[in-house]
């Protein structure tokens, strides 16, 4: 099973906290996670992937979000808890 939704950074600036809970979340996933950025694709379990497109994501940006797995329609939805306060989703 496939979900994807789009994030649309809210904010000046994702925090690095915010990395780091989101990194962690995903690993705690059966599902893999991708970001989609500029037709490059990321690696949602990487500390690094996720600084190098989060940290450096401006007000107005979207992203895909990207969930694969069994379960995916519970994962994406905690993304979206995760993230609300500083992202808005599609």
């Amino acid at each position: 099973m496939e979900r994807n939704t789009v994030l649309n950074i809210q904010t000046e600036r994702v925090s690095f906290q915010e990395v780091i809970e989101f990194v962690q979340l995903n690993r705690s996933f059966k599902s893999q996670v991708y970001i989609n950025k500029h037709n490059q694709q990321f690696n949602g379990n990487s500390i690094t992937s996720m600084m190098r497109v989060l940290l450096t994501a401006k007000v107005g940006e979207h992203f895909i979000v990207n969930v694969i797995g069994e379960h995916a329609d519970s994962e994406i939805i905690d993304i979206i808890k995760l993230l609300e306060k500083t992202v808005s989703f599609n």
